[in-house]
Protein backbone atom coordinates (compact mmCIF):
# COMPACT_ATOMS: atom_id res chain seq x y z
CA UNK A 1 0.00 0.00 0.00
CA UNK A 2 2.74 2.50 1.01
CA UNK A 3 4.89 2.11 -2.76
CA UNK A 4 1.30 2.08 -4.63
CA UNK A 5 0.54 5.12 -3.19
CA UNK A 6 4.10 6.36 -3.59
CA UNK A 7 4.05 5.57 -6.99
CA UNK A 8 0.84 7.35 -7.52
CA UNK A 9 2.58 10.63 -6.13
CA UNK A 10 5.87 10.24 -8.36
CA UNK A 11 4.25 10.09 -11.39
CA UNK A 12 1.98 13.07 -10.83
CA UNK A 13 4.77 15.40 -9.85
CA UNK A 14 7.85 13.44 -11.78
CA UNK A 15 7.71 15.63 -14.91
CA UNK A 16 6.25 18.55 -13.53
CA UNK A 17 9.40 19.71 -10.70
CA UNK A 18 12.86 19.54 -10.72
CA UNK A 19 15.32 17.95 -8.31
CA UNK A 20 14.93 20.15 -5.18
CA UNK A 21 10.71 19.50 -5.66
CA UNK A 22 10.43 15.89 -6.39
CA UNK A 23 12.63 15.01 -3.59
CA UNK A 24 10.18 17.67 -1.39
CA UNK A 25 7.56 16.00 -2.60
CA UNK A 26 8.58 12.47 -2.16
CA UNK A 27 10.22 12.92 1.28
CA UNK A 28 6.70 14.89 2.44
CA UNK A 29 4.78 11.51 1.63
CA UNK A 30 6.71 9.31 3.23
CA UNK A 31 6.45 11.04 6.18
CA UNK A 32 3.18 11.10 6.49
CA UNK A 33 3.00 7.56 4.93
CA UNK A 34 5.27 6.91 8.10
CA UNK A 35 3.03 8.56 10.28
CA UNK A 36 -0.01 7.22 9.83
CA UNK A 37 1.18 3.30 10.68
CA UNK A 38 2.98 5.07 13.65
CA UNK A 39 0.25 6.44 15.11
CA UNK A 40 -1.83 3.97 14.60
CA UNK A 41 -1.91 -0.48 13.99
CA UNK A 42 1.78 0.08 14.51
CA UNK A 43 1.87 2.35 17.74
CA UNK A 44 2.67 -0.24 20.13
CA UNK A 45 6.44 -0.07 18.44
CA UNK A 46 6.72 3.01 20.23
CA UNK A 47 5.24 1.88 23.72
CA UNK A 48 6.52 -0.80 26.39
CA UNK A 49 5.55 -4.29 25.77
CA UNK A 50 2.50 -4.97 27.06
CA UNK A 51 3.99 -8.64 27.98
CA UNK A 52 5.78 -6.48 30.20
CA UNK A 53 5.98 -9.14 33.48
CA UNK A 54 6.75 -11.93 31.23
CA UNK A 55 9.66 -10.22 29.84
CA UNK A 56 11.31 -9.15 33.03
CA UNK A 57 11.26 -12.43 33.83
CA UNK A 58 13.58 -13.47 31.34
CA UNK A 59 17.29 -14.07 32.24
CA UNK A 60 18.06 -11.40 30.42
CA UNK A 61 19.33 -7.45 31.39
CA UNK A 62 16.83 -4.48 31.28
CA UNK A 63 19.48 -2.81 28.87
CA UNK A 64 18.98 -5.64 26.72
CA UNK A 65 15.44 -5.73 26.69
CA UNK A 66 15.39 -2.14 25.86
CA UNK A 67 18.11 -1.95 22.82
CA UNK A 68 16.39 -5.25 21.46
CA UNK A 69 12.69 -2.69 21.17
CA UNK A 70 14.64 0.10 19.84
CA UNK A 71 16.52 -2.31 16.85
CA UNK A 72 12.66 -3.73 16.18
CA UNK A 73 11.22 -0.35 15.83
CA UNK A 74 14.16 0.59 13.37
CA UNK A 75 13.98 -3.02 11.46
CA UNK A 76 10.56 -1.76 10.80
CA UNK A 77 11.11 2.03 10.05
CA UNK A 78 13.67 0.71 7.47
CA UNK A 79 11.26 -2.01 5.65
CA UNK A 80 8.28 0.86 5.76
CA UNK A 81 10.11 4.00 4.71
CA UNK A 82 11.97 1.31 2.06
CA UNK A 83 8.49 0.99 0.67
CA UNK A 84 8.05 4.21 0.73
CA UNK A 85 10.76 5.45 -1.10
CA UNK A 86 11.52 2.23 -4.01
CA UNK A 87 9.05 4.13 -6.62
CA UNK A 88 10.92 7.35 -5.92
CA UNK A 89 14.27 5.61 -6.51
CA UNK A 90 12.79 4.06 -9.76
CA UNK A 91 10.79 6.83 -10.92
CA UNK A 92 13.23 9.62 -10.19
CA UNK A 93 14.34 12.45 -13.10
CA UNK A 94 16.69 11.71 -15.49
CA UNK A 95 18.52 14.47 -13.20
CA UNK A 96 18.83 11.39 -10.53
CA UNK A 97 22.19 9.48 -10.82
CA UNK A 98 22.82 6.51 -8.83
CA UNK A 99 24.27 8.91 -6.28
CA UNK A 100 21.34 10.82 -5.93
CA UNK A 101 18.71 8.14 -5.97
CA UNK A 102 21.30 6.71 -3.08
CA UNK A 103 21.21 9.87 -0.92
CA UNK A 104 17.47 10.19 -1.63
CA UNK A 105 17.31 6.72 -0.09
CA UNK A 106 19.61 7.52 2.61
CA UNK A 107 17.72 11.03 3.83
CA UNK A 108 14.36 9.35 3.71
CA UNK A 109 15.97 6.71 6.31
CA UNK A 110 16.99 9.69 8.53
CA UNK A 111 13.92 11.89 8.23
CA UNK A 112 11.83 8.83 9.44
CA UNK A 113 13.99 8.23 12.69
CA UNK A 114 13.54 11.90 13.40
CA UNK A 115 9.96 11.11 12.76
CA UNK A 116 9.66 8.33 15.24
CA UNK A 117 12.69 9.61 17.58
CA UNK A 118 9.92 12.66 17.83
CA UNK A 119 6.96 10.77 18.33
CA UNK A 120 8.47 8.65 21.15
CA UNK A 121 9.67 11.74 23.26
CA UNK A 122 6.14 13.57 23.08
CA UNK A 123 4.92 10.40 24.54
CA UNK A 124 7.17 10.05 27.25
CA UNK A 125 6.91 13.43 28.15
CA UNK A 126 2.99 13.69 27.60
CA UNK A 127 1.30 10.25 28.42
CA UNK A 128 -0.44 9.94 31.78
CA UNK A 129 -0.07 13.67 32.28
CA UNK A 130 -1.62 15.14 28.95
CA UNK A 131 -2.98 12.44 27.43
CA UNK A 132 -5.97 14.74 25.92
CA UNK A 133 -3.18 16.89 24.38
CA UNK A 134 -1.35 13.75 22.89
CA UNK A 135 -3.89 12.22 21.32
CA UNK A 136 -5.47 15.74 19.79
CA UNK A 137 -1.43 15.84 18.34
CA UNK A 138 -1.86 12.75 16.89
CA UNK A 139 -5.42 13.82 15.25
CA UNK A 140 -4.11 16.99 14.05
CA UNK A 141 -1.37 15.26 12.30
CA UNK A 142 -2.78 13.22 10.61
CA UNK A 143 -6.04 15.55 9.22
CA UNK A 144 -2.99 17.32 8.59
CA UNK A 145 -1.56 14.09 6.35
CA UNK A 146 -4.67 14.09 4.16
CA UNK A 147 -5.90 17.48 3.95
CA UNK A 148 -2.02 18.86 2.89
CA UNK A 149 -1.79 15.85 0.31
CA UNK A 150 -5.10 17.46 -1.78
CA UNK A 151 -3.90 21.57 -0.96
CA UNK A 152 0.25 20.47 -1.68
CA UNK A 153 -1.29 19.30 -5.50
CA UNK A 154 -1.94 22.87 -6.08
CA UNK A 155 1.64 24.09 -5.68
CA UNK A 156 3.27 21.48 -7.44
CA UNK A 157 2.96 23.94 -10.78
CA UNK A 158 4.94 26.24 -8.76
CA UNK A 159 7.71 23.69 -7.64
CA UNK A 160 9.22 23.43 -11.33
CA UNK A 161 11.29 27.27 -10.45
CA UNK A 162 12.00 26.01 -6.87
CA UNK A 163 15.73 25.26 -6.67
CA UNK A 164 15.98 25.37 -2.78
CA UNK A 165 14.42 26.31 0.75
CA UNK A 166 14.37 30.03 -0.44
CA UNK A 167 12.10 30.02 -2.60
CA UNK A 168 9.52 29.83 -0.14
CA UNK A 169 10.18 31.74 3.40
CA UNK A 170 8.05 29.28 4.85
CA UNK A 171 10.14 26.00 3.68
CA UNK A 172 12.78 26.09 5.94
CA UNK A 173 10.76 25.34 8.96
CA UNK A 174 9.45 22.30 7.51
CA UNK A 175 11.34 19.22 8.67
CA UNK A 176 10.84 17.92 4.71
CA UNK A 177 13.07 20.69 3.51
CA UNK A 178 16.28 19.71 5.43
CA UNK A 179 16.16 16.61 3.69
CA UNK A 180 15.41 17.84 0.35
CA UNK A 181 18.39 20.27 0.56
CA UNK A 182 20.94 17.80 -0.34
CA UNK A 183 19.51 18.45 -4.37
CA UNK A 184 19.02 22.13 -3.47
CA UNK A 185 22.02 25.13 -4.68
CA UNK A 186 20.42 27.98 -2.52
CA UNK A 187 22.70 29.58 0.55
CA UNK A 188 20.77 28.25 3.33
CA UNK A 189 20.56 24.41 1.68
CA UNK A 190 24.22 23.62 4.13
CA UNK A 191 22.55 25.16 7.19
CA UNK A 192 19.48 22.82 6.67
CA UNK A 193 20.93 19.79 5.66
CA UNK A 194 23.30 19.98 8.80
CA UNK A 195 20.48 20.83 10.62
CA UNK A 196 18.40 17.86 9.75
CA UNK A 197 21.49 15.27 10.22
CA UNK A 198 22.10 16.66 13.65
CA UNK A 199 17.96 16.56 14.40
CA UNK A 200 18.04 12.88 12.99
CA UNK A 201 21.16 11.92 15.12
CA UNK A 202 19.63 13.39 18.42
CA UNK A 203 16.18 11.10 17.23
CA UNK A 204 18.20 8.32 17.14
CA UNK A 205 19.67 8.78 20.49
CA UNK A 206 16.29 9.05 21.85
CA UNK A 207 15.08 5.74 19.79
CA UNK A 208 18.12 3.56 21.62
CA UNK A 209 18.26 5.79 25.19
CA UNK A 210 15.13 7.33 26.31
CA UNK A 211 13.00 4.31 27.99
CA UNK A 212 9.54 3.35 26.15
CA UNK A 213 6.76 4.75 27.81
CA UNK A 214 3.91 2.07 29.31
CA UNK A 215 0.92 1.57 27.46
CA UNK A 216 -1.64 3.75 28.11
CA UNK A 217 -4.36 3.47 30.59
CA UNK A 218 -8.53 4.78 30.21
CA UNK A 219 -8.51 7.36 32.01
CA UNK A 220 -11.27 8.10 34.62
CA UNK A 221 -13.87 10.57 35.18
CA UNK A 222 -15.67 12.59 32.76
CA UNK A 223 -14.04 13.99 29.49
CA UNK A 224 -14.33 17.62 28.51
CA UNK A 225 -16.56 16.41 25.27
CA UNK A 226 -18.42 14.68 27.44
CA UNK A 227 -19.50 17.34 29.84
CA UNK A 228 -20.29 19.25 27.27
CA UNK A 229 -23.02 16.25 25.57
CA UNK A 230 -24.14 15.87 29.08
CA UNK A 231 -27.31 17.94 28.30
CA UNK A 232 -28.17 16.10 24.91
CA UNK A 233 -26.97 12.78 26.75
CA UNK A 234 -30.01 13.01 29.03
CA UNK A 235 -32.65 14.32 26.36
CA UNK A 236 -31.79 10.96 24.08
CA UNK A 237 -31.95 8.56 27.08
CA UNK A 238 -34.99 9.41 27.94
CA UNK A 239 -36.45 10.05 24.47
CA UNK A 240 -34.40 7.82 21.73
CA UNK A 241 -32.93 5.32 24.05
CA UNK A 242 -35.37 2.44 25.14
CA UNK A 243 -35.02 0.89 29.06
CA UNK A 244 -33.50 -1.90 28.09
CA UNK A 245 -30.71 -0.42 25.87
CA UNK A 246 -29.72 2.35 28.21
CA UNK A 247 -27.33 0.05 30.02
CA UNK A 248 -25.13 -0.21 27.27
CA UNK A 249 -25.57 3.08 25.91
CA UNK A 250 -24.41 4.41 29.39
CA UNK A 251 -21.52 2.42 29.06
CA UNK A 252 -20.13 2.67 25.93
CA UNK A 253 -20.88 6.89 25.81
CA UNK A 254 -18.56 7.21 28.68
CA UNK A 255 -15.98 4.20 28.24
CA UNK A 256 -15.61 4.39 24.15
CA UNK A 257 -13.91 8.06 24.27
CA UNK A 258 -11.56 6.51 26.85
CA UNK A 259 -10.12 3.62 24.69
CA UNK A 260 -6.91 5.23 22.79
CA UNK A 261 -6.62 2.72 20.20
CA UNK A 262 -10.35 3.96 18.97
CA UNK A 263 -10.10 7.96 19.43
CA UNK A 264 -6.78 7.40 17.48
CA UNK A 265 -8.76 5.88 14.50
CA UNK A 266 -12.22 7.99 15.07
CA UNK A 267 -10.94 11.14 15.36
CA UNK A 268 -9.00 11.75 12.65
CA UNK A 269 -11.82 10.46 10.25
CA UNK A 270 -14.43 13.20 12.01
CA UNK A 271 -12.09 15.71 11.67
CA UNK A 272 -11.08 14.99 8.10
CA UNK A 273 -14.60 16.92 6.72
CA UNK A 274 -13.99 19.78 8.68
CA UNK A 275 -10.53 20.47 7.47
CA UNK A 276 -11.53 19.94 3.83
CA UNK A 277 -14.32 22.09 4.50
CA UNK A 278 -11.90 25.06 5.86
CA UNK A 279 -9.37 24.49 3.03
CA UNK A 280 -12.36 25.22 0.49
CA UNK A 281 -13.58 28.05 2.49
CA UNK A 282 -11.16 30.20 0.27
CA UNK A 283 -13.15 29.39 -2.31
CA UNK A 284 -14.09 32.51 -4.83
CA UNK A 285 -17.05 30.21 -6.68
CA UNK A 286 -20.03 30.58 -4.30
CA UNK A 287 -21.63 27.32 -6.22
CA UNK A 288 -17.90 25.63 -5.47
CA UNK A 289 -18.23 26.01 -2.00
CA UNK A 290 -21.89 24.85 -2.08
CA UNK A 291 -21.15 21.75 -3.40
CA UNK A 292 -18.25 21.26 -0.63
CA UNK A 293 -20.15 21.81 1.94
CA UNK A 294 -23.43 19.35 0.59
CA UNK A 295 -20.22 17.08 0.26
CA UNK A 296 -18.67 17.08 3.59
CA UNK A 297 -22.19 17.08 5.10
CA UNK A 298 -23.19 13.94 3.67
CA UNK A 299 -20.11 11.59 3.12
CA UNK A 300 -19.54 11.19 6.87
CA UNK A 301 -21.47 7.94 6.53
CA UNK A 302 -19.68 6.42 4.17
CA UNK A 303 -16.69 6.43 6.35
CA UNK A 304 -18.69 6.22 9.70
CA UNK A 305 -18.03 2.05 9.21
CA UNK A 306 -14.51 2.49 9.28
CA UNK A 307 -15.12 4.33 12.84
CA UNK A 308 -17.64 1.69 14.18
CA UNK A 309 -15.43 -1.31 13.23
CA UNK A 310 -13.21 -0.48 16.06
CA UNK A 311 -16.28 -0.22 18.57
CA UNK A 312 -15.51 -3.81 19.43
CA UNK A 313 -11.37 -3.19 20.99
CA UNK A 314 -11.06 -2.37 24.33
CA UNK A 315 -7.82 -3.06 26.39
CA UNK A 316 -10.01 -3.90 28.66
CA UNK A 317 -11.30 -6.93 27.11
CA UNK A 318 -11.63 -9.25 30.30
CA UNK A 319 -14.56 -7.58 31.60
CA UNK A 320 -16.87 -8.50 28.25
CA UNK A 321 -18.69 -11.14 30.67
CA UNK A 322 -20.26 -7.96 31.86
CA UNK A 323 -21.84 -8.01 28.05
CA UNK A 324 -22.02 -12.15 27.56
CA UNK A 325 -24.18 -12.54 30.65
CA UNK A 326 -26.47 -9.81 30.14
CA UNK A 327 -29.78 -10.69 30.39
CA UNK A 328 -30.33 -8.36 27.42
CA UNK A 329 -31.20 -9.20 23.82
CA UNK A 330 -28.09 -9.00 21.17
CA UNK A 331 -30.01 -6.74 19.19
CA UNK A 332 -30.62 -4.24 22.17
CA UNK A 333 -26.86 -4.53 23.33
CA UNK A 334 -26.36 -3.39 19.88
CA UNK A 335 -28.62 -0.77 19.73
CA UNK A 336 -27.55 1.22 22.68
CA UNK A 337 -23.55 0.87 21.80
CA UNK A 338 -24.84 2.28 18.20
CA UNK A 339 -26.99 5.05 19.33
CA UNK A 340 -23.95 5.91 22.12
CA UNK A 341 -22.06 6.07 18.81
CA UNK A 342 -24.03 8.68 17.47
CA UNK A 343 -24.73 10.78 20.62
CA UNK A 344 -21.16 10.90 21.18
CA UNK A 345 -19.12 11.41 17.90
CA UNK A 346 -21.56 12.11 15.36
CA UNK A 347 -23.91 14.49 16.36
CA UNK A 348 -20.87 16.76 17.35
CA UNK A 349 -19.71 16.44 14.08
CA UNK A 350 -22.53 18.17 12.45
CA UNK A 351 -22.92 20.04 15.02
CA UNK A 352 -19.45 21.90 14.14
CA UNK A 353 -19.93 21.57 10.65
CA UNK A 354 -23.42 23.44 10.51
CA UNK A 355 -20.91 25.72 12.75
CA UNK A 356 -18.54 26.13 10.14
CA UNK A 357 -21.16 26.47 7.23
CA UNK A 358 -22.43 29.70 9.03
CA UNK A 359 -19.11 31.54 9.21
CA UNK A 360 -18.71 30.71 5.55
CA UNK A 361 -21.84 32.87 5.14
CA UNK A 362 -23.53 29.23 4.20
CA UNK A 363 -25.82 28.88 7.58
CA UNK A 364 -29.29 28.24 6.05
CA UNK A 365 -28.31 26.27 3.15
CA UNK A 366 -26.24 24.20 6.03
CA UNK A 367 -29.35 24.15 8.19
CA UNK A 368 -31.71 23.04 5.43
CA UNK A 369 -29.03 19.86 5.01
CA UNK A 370 -27.62 19.01 7.94
CA UNK A 371 -30.76 17.51 9.67
CA UNK A 372 -31.55 14.96 6.08
CA UNK A 373 -27.58 14.43 5.98
CA UNK A 374 -26.94 13.26 9.74
CA UNK A 375 -30.11 11.01 9.27
CA UNK A 376 -28.46 9.51 6.20
CA UNK A 377 -25.54 9.18 7.84
CA UNK A 378 -27.16 7.69 10.84
CA UNK A 379 -29.08 5.45 7.77
CA UNK A 380 -26.03 3.98 6.36
CA UNK A 381 -24.26 3.15 9.28
CA UNK A 382 -27.14 1.22 10.79
CA UNK A 383 -27.64 -0.24 7.44
CA UNK A 384 -23.47 -2.18 7.32
CA UNK A 385 -23.40 -2.44 11.62
CA UNK A 386 -23.51 -5.98 11.46
CA UNK A 387 -21.73 -6.11 8.15
CA UNK A 388 -18.70 -4.15 9.62
CA UNK A 389 -19.07 -4.70 13.64
CA UNK A 390 -18.40 -8.41 14.49
CA UNK A 391 -18.73 -8.93 17.97
CA UNK A 392 -19.96 -7.04 21.24
CA UNK A 393 -18.92 -3.59 22.02
CA UNK A 394 -15.55 -3.33 24.01
CA UNK A 395 -15.30 -6.69 24.40
CA UNK A 396 -11.67 -7.61 22.34
CA UNK A 397 -8.42 -6.92 22.76
CA UNK A 398 -7.43 -4.59 19.75
CA UNK A 399 -4.56 -6.92 18.41
CA UNK A 400 -7.59 -9.56 17.54
CA UNK A 401 -10.25 -7.28 16.47
CA UNK A 402 -11.25 -8.09 12.61
CA UNK A 403 -12.41 -5.12 10.75
CA UNK A 404 -14.67 -6.28 8.21
CA UNK A 405 -14.51 -3.79 6.00
CA UNK A 406 -15.76 -4.69 1.89
CA UNK A 407 -14.41 -1.66 -0.05
CA UNK A 408 -15.47 -2.93 -3.25
CA UNK A 409 -19.09 -4.03 -1.69
CA UNK A 410 -21.61 -2.79 0.49
CA UNK A 411 -19.33 0.34 1.19
CA UNK A 412 -18.86 1.19 -2.64
CA UNK A 413 -22.90 1.33 -2.61
CA UNK A 414 -23.18 2.83 0.65
CA UNK A 415 -20.41 5.97 -0.67
CA UNK A 416 -22.08 6.47 -4.33
CA UNK A 417 -25.46 6.72 -2.46
CA UNK A 418 -24.45 9.36 -0.54
CA UNK A 419 -22.56 10.82 -3.31
CA UNK A 420 -25.65 11.02 -5.16
CA UNK A 421 -27.74 12.93 -2.25
CA UNK A 422 -25.11 15.06 -1.93
CA UNK A 423 -25.13 16.27 -5.62
CA UNK A 424 -29.46 16.44 -5.26
CA UNK A 425 -29.27 18.08 -2.17
CA UNK A 426 -26.51 21.28 -3.30
CA UNK A 427 -29.13 21.23 -6.51
CA UNK A 428 -32.36 21.11 -4.74
CA UNK A 429 -32.08 22.28 -1.17
CA UNK A 430 -34.78 24.13 0.20
CA UNK A 431 -37.01 24.17 3.32
CA UNK A 432 -39.97 21.99 1.95
CA UNK A 433 -37.77 19.38 0.14
CA UNK A 434 -35.88 19.44 3.85
CA UNK A 435 -38.78 19.04 5.78
CA UNK A 436 -39.76 16.33 3.34
CA UNK A 437 -36.56 14.75 3.50
CA UNK A 438 -36.60 14.90 7.07
CA UNK A 439 -39.82 13.33 7.72
CA UNK A 440 -38.92 10.22 5.20
CA UNK A 441 -35.61 9.40 6.69
CA UNK A 442 -36.78 9.87 10.33
CA UNK A 443 -39.62 7.08 9.35
CA UNK A 444 -37.29 5.30 7.66
CA UNK A 445 -34.21 5.55 10.51
CA UNK A 446 -37.36 4.82 13.27
CA UNK A 447 -38.15 1.12 11.12
CA UNK A 448 -34.65 0.30 11.40
CA UNK A 449 -34.10 1.36 14.82
CA UNK A 450 -36.86 -0.93 15.34
CA UNK A 451 -35.50 -3.92 13.02
CA UNK A 452 -32.05 -4.08 14.65
CA UNK A 453 -33.48 -3.63 18.38
CA UNK A 454 -35.91 -6.61 17.60
CA UNK A 455 -32.77 -8.85 15.97
CA UNK A 456 -30.74 -11.69 17.22
CA UNK A 457 -30.92 -13.65 20.25
CA UNK A 458 -28.78 -13.10 22.79
CA UNK A 459 -26.94 -16.66 23.61
CA UNK A 460 -26.35 -15.03 27.57
CA UNK A 461 -29.93 -13.78 28.09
Amino acid sequence: MLSFVSTAVCLVVRDATGPFGFALVVLSAAAALIAVPLLGDLSALLTADETGDWVRALPVRASEIHIARALHLLIALFVLTSGALAPALVLAPAEFDLAARATLFAAGQAQSVLLAGALLAAQSLLRGRAHALLVALQSALLVLTMVGTVAGLELVPQMRSWSGPDAAPALRYFPSTWFASFFAEDASAPTLRALGLAASAVALAAVLFVPAPSAAQANAGSTLVGALLAPLRRLLARTWVRGRERATFEWVFDALPKEREFVLRAYPLLAVPLGFLLLGGGEQSGDTRRDLLALLLFIPGAYAPLMVAHTPGTSSHRARWILDTAPVELGEIENGAFKAVAARFLAPLYLVLVVLGGLQGRLEFTLQLAGPAFLTCLIATRAVWRTCVVDLPLSTPHEKLYINNDWMGVLAVVAFALLGLAIAGARFASWPVSFGALIVFALFEHLLDRRMAAGRAHAGA
